[in-house]
């Protein structure tokens, strides 16, 4: 996301929105991601860690979260 537009709640938004339609769908949400600021992110809007693993070939160090509904 542009700088200029972080902090104003767009991100949290989307995410609350996934989570409502995953509990509509009487589902888990599941996300990987490759940035450690974004596992604090997800953890606020009830994302936990479950697992994560250096990607080959001097890939990123991914954490695979999930939100259990």
């Amino acid at each position: 996301m542009r700088p200029d537009l972080q902090g104003r709640g767009i991100g949290k938004a989307l995410i609350q929105a996934g989570l409502a339609r995953a509990r509509r769908q009487r589902t888990s949400a599941f996300l990987s991601t490759g940035t450690a600021t974004n596992v604090t992110i997800y953890g606020r809007c009830g994302f936990r860690v479950y697992d994560e693993a250096d990607a080959p070939d001097g890939g990123p160090h991914i954490w695979f979260m999930r939100c259990d509904l």
